[in-house]
């Protein structure tokens, strides 16, 4: 599913977009606020979440979400991702 980037793989992305509470936005637009759903893919296996985007760096994405590390909501910062989708609320 990753590889074809089938629409399931996008979570929030397309939830909003679908509904049409969202926007897509590239990555060179994102702001403060916008949603993200991103994915690291390799040979092993692969790892997604998603999150409200704090910054966007040149090879980082940090954001506001929760995971079971941080027992509930926290600031993550992640190495940018081999896939990410950003949306917008409309």
């Amino acid at each position: 599913l990753i590889k074809a980037n089938a629409p399931v793989i996008k979570g929030v992305y397309t939830a909003l977009i679908k509904s049409g509470k969202g926007v897509a936005v590239k990555r060179s637009e994102v702001k403060p606020g916008d949603f993200v759903q991103f994915w690291f893919v390799w040979r092993s296996g692969s790892y997604g979440h998603c999150g409200v985007v704090k910054s966007i760096g040149k090879n980082t994405l940090t954001l506001y979400s929760s995971r079971p590390a941080s027992d509930g909501f926290s600031v993550h910062t992640y190495p940018f991702p081999h896939k990410a989708y950003f949306v917008r609320l409309k």
